[in-house]
């Protein structure tokens, strides 16, 4: 994917995590990944605010990750 050509939505934001938890089958992870990576520690899905895939906000940002 590239970011030149991406949809800004939550379902192309590097942010994002497929949770079968969710409704939407989505959830925000901008929290989670703030944090660096050795020091991250997962919380209940149900702790990640559920998101729809054609939601955005300022957040949003798409990386390699999604590519």
């Amino acid at each position: 994917m590239n970011s030149a050509v991406a949809t800004q939505v939550c379902k192309n934001c590097q942010y994002v995590i497929q949770s079968d938890s969710a409704e939407s089958g989505w959830r925000c992870g901008w929290e989670y990944f703030q944090i660096p990576p050795l020091e991250r520690k997962a919380k209940r899905m149900t702790e990640y605010g559920e998101v729809e895939a054609t939601d955005h906000c300022d957040k949003w940002d798409v990386s390699a990750r999604n590519a």
